[in-house]
């Protein structure tokens, strides 16, 4: 965890900064706490009525409708009531720009605070005390686990009695030992952070207290940082961090975190709090490093042998003791455009952390916030996170295609990209949700030279029905730009069009196409003259959906039950007009003709009305058991668990020539301990694949239903008929 968002403060002399950066506001001893209130809960007045005079609120919210009733509360106090037309981070900066006090905090709607004012001084920063977790867990911990931080506690007790007689030695415990290093290490990378990426930075740190003055520091610095941001703050005599008991900061998430998770002793913070006294020493700030850039050697070097066990140890370790992402920074020289990725539960999300994963290189991760149409799964950081060096989570409108939302995800994806584009040699963006093609093609436009992959998962142009996927860009000047940049062979075919442009500009740009199949990528040309055709061709590679390593369906027990003496088959996913309710039914109908009735099929799904409603009136509910949705590694779980996984074509015959869809969940069932029951369409790409552990069905040929199964059965010794 880098406090404060990482922000760099070696030479910060907050002592006198009012001199230095002039008295351009008056500021009284108290605190501004800033606060969105859009998603708030409780009253409002009683927020407000909490506390005394020393502590100010300003709130900012979206809505006018809330802005107008809210109001009235503001009319005779000293709090402030902002209406946001803008992104998170300008409301901030219009926020800081009139506050009068010396201390400032960001707070989220769902938590409160009791302050007691008498601990502030211009240059103390005030940390609750629920942070001190956050240290245990943060960046010395990123480095020396626990056992290691013990035995170093343990030498230090050792050398109590030593300590007068030793001189520097004493200054590092492990130093009584191992010789002190006294060459130079290697520089850390510094990067440039617009005041708006720092803004959105500390807003993640909700409970810091910090100066004001700080703030207007960040500006005047152009917002310098490092990434070993702790080791600074440990040695600068400049900053008291302190942790204050007097502060309460109440979070139901955080309790419950409490409840359920063991008390810890913070041993390695004990230990390194005892270094802050001796934090002058240069010999003692070169040692740490040294051993610290040891350490990351020889993990990074683990990891880049792909040994898989062991990341996934360490994957189990990184939110108590060992942070792998450390090991990245600095190191990408790939910048990922994935509109939905991890911690976002979303299939086009989770197939790019797979794609990183299999090609085992850092990378850099642009994506958008999808708190409002996506559920959070942490878990699924554990797919990529030892290869991702920085993850930059942007705040656009969240939607599938509307122009507004592209338009923001670009703005806000470019300013970010600027701030760091020397670093980058190469580029990837994956569709579905077409804002990553968009942000990915302006990218290009900045820096030609940058290599291009660009991955359409499923045709964009148009959808399963073969019907114009439309949504309009609401920008003339835009089209009009694309349609000059496009070469001339593609500028006839240029519209308003968000999906069509989306699919012309990385077909005429990047220099290499990834598609899951040959046939989707036919399908995809067949509208374009030779020429072009030819020139997509040369440029195209077909990549399957990534599976998995077998460790990884092992990572979460699920303890879903089945009944072992039937065979179990499954079903993932939603149900879909090409892809529906009825074709269980016509499993379970044609088995039950065939007198094969020793079977079970557990369907994992979104149960809406609409679901429960064909079960319900389903005739052979007998055989089905509904289920909600599980988290990703508890469905791969659950895949090893059955006996055959069934798997469906969409279908296309009578309304495409052929047919460009192969499911994603292939590729997750053929990492399984499970069969896949493969019910295909006549030539499609799903009846073209050969696997040892694939059995396909004409899906049409309802007779070779029962055979399909005979063949399973036999391959798992069980019966077919409950007798």
């Amino acid at each position: 965890m880098n406090f404060l968002g990482g922000i760099r403060y070696q030479d910060m002399k907050l002592q006198g900064m009012s001199q230095i950066l002039g008295s351009h506001r008056q500021l009284t001893k108290g605190l501004t706490v800033i606060i969105e209130i859009d998603e708030m809960r409780r009253s409002l007045s009683t927020l407000l009525n909490e506390t005394g005079n020393d502590l100010t609120y300003i709130c900012i919210t979206k809505d006018y409708n809330r802005y107008i009733e809210s109001v009235h509360l503001f009319e005779n106090s000293h709090h402030l009531l902002m209406l946001n037309h803008g992104s998170r981070s300008q409301a901030l900066q219009q926020a800081l720009k009139i506050v009068t006090t010396t201390h400032v905090m960001f707070m989220t709607a769902e938590e409160s605070i009791s302050f007691n004012h008498q601990l502030l001084n211009d240059k103390t920063i005030i940390m609750p005390k629920r942070l001190v977790k956050g240290t245990e867990d943060g960046y010395f911990n990123d480095i020396f686990k626990e056992k290691e931080a013990e035995k170093e506690l343990f030498t230090e007790e050792q050398s109590n009695e030593l300590e007068e007689e030793i001189d520097l030695q004493s200054l590092h415990p492990a130093a009584i030992v191992v010789d002190v290093p006294t060459q130079p290490v290697e520089p850390v990378t510094k990067v440039q952070y617009s005041i708006n990426m720092v803004l959105e930075r500390l807003y993640v740190f909700t409970g810091i207290i910090f100066p004001v003055l700080l703030i207007d520091h960040i500006e005047l610095q152009e917002q310098e940082t490092e990434h070993r941001f702790i080791l600074d703050l440990v040695t600068s005599a400049d900053i008291s961090l302190v942790y204050d008991e007097s502060i309460e900061f109440r979070s139901d998430e955080w309790a419950i975190k409490q409840i359920m998770t063991k008390e810890n002793p913070f041993k390695s913070v004990q230990y390194y709090a005892s270094l802050m006294a001796k934090r002058h020493n240069p010999l003692v700030i070169r040692y740490l490093q040294f051993k610290a850039d040891e350490m990351l050697l020889k993990i990074s070097n683990m990891i880049d042998r792909q040994e898989i066990e062991r990341i996934q140890a360490f994957s189990q370790l990184q939110y108590d003791k060992l942070n792998l992402s450390v090991l990245n920074k600095g190191q990408a020289e790939e910048l990922v455009i994935a509109y939905c990725f991890p911690p976002y539960n979303d299939t086009s999300g989770n197939v790019m952390a797979k794609r990183i994963f299999v090609e085992n290189s850092r990378v850099d991760v642009i994506y958008n916030n999808m708190d409002r149409i996506r559920r959070k799964d942490e878990t699924l950081m554990q797919i990529a996170n030892h290869l991702i060096d920085t993850m930059f989570e942007l705040n656009a409108p969240q939607a599938f295609s509307s122009w507004g939302s592209i338009e923001e995800f670009m703005e806000q994806g470019l300013e970010i990209f600027k701030q760091y584009k020397n670093k980058y040699k190469r580029l990837y963006s994956r569709a579905m949700f077409p804002a990553s093609h968009f942000l990915a093609f302006e990218i290009k436009q900045l820096q030609p030279d940058i290599h291009w992959r660009a991955e359409f998962s499923d045709p964009l142009h148009t959808d399963v029905n073969s019907e114009i996927r439309f949504s309009s860009i609401n920008d003339s000047a835009y089209t009009d730009r694309i349609k000059t940049l496009l070469p001339e062979a593609y500028r006839a075919l240029a519209d308003d069009n968000v999906f069509n442009i989306c699919e012309l500009m990385p077909l005429a740009f990047a220099e290499e196409l990834i598609f899951t199949n040959e046939q989707q990528l036919e399908y995809m040309i067949e509208r374009f003259d030779p020429d072009i055709q030819n020139s997509i061709r040369q440029r195209a590679k077909t990549i399957p959906h990534p599976t998995l390593p077998q460790p990884f369906y092992e990572l979460v027990t699920s303890y879903y039950t089945v009944d072992e003496s039937k065979i179990n088959l499954a079903y993932f996913g939603n149900f879909y007009d090409t892809r529906g309710f009825r074709e269980l039914e016509l499993v379970a109908k044609y088995l039950e003709l065939a007198d094969i009735t020793n079977f079970e099929i557990h369907v994992f799904t979104n149960l809406n009305n609409k679901v429960l409603q064909f079960y319900e009136n389903s005739e052979f509910k007998q055989y089905m058991t509904l289920n909600p949705y599980v988290n990703f590694f508890e469905f791969l779980n659950l895949t090893n668990k059955m006996d055959g996984l069934m798997i469906f074509d969409a279908h296309t015959k009578e309304i495409k020539e052929i047919n460009p869809y192969l499911p994603s969940k292939l590729s997750d069932y053929l990492g399984s301990d499970a069969y896949t029951l493969a019910f295909t369409e006549e030539d499609s790409i799903l009846s073209k694949q050969e696997h040892h552990k694939l059995i396909k069905v004409n899906m049409v040929k309802f007779s070779q239903y029962a055979t399909a199964f005979q063949l399973l059965s036999k391959k798992i010794n069980k019966e077919l008929k409950i007798y």
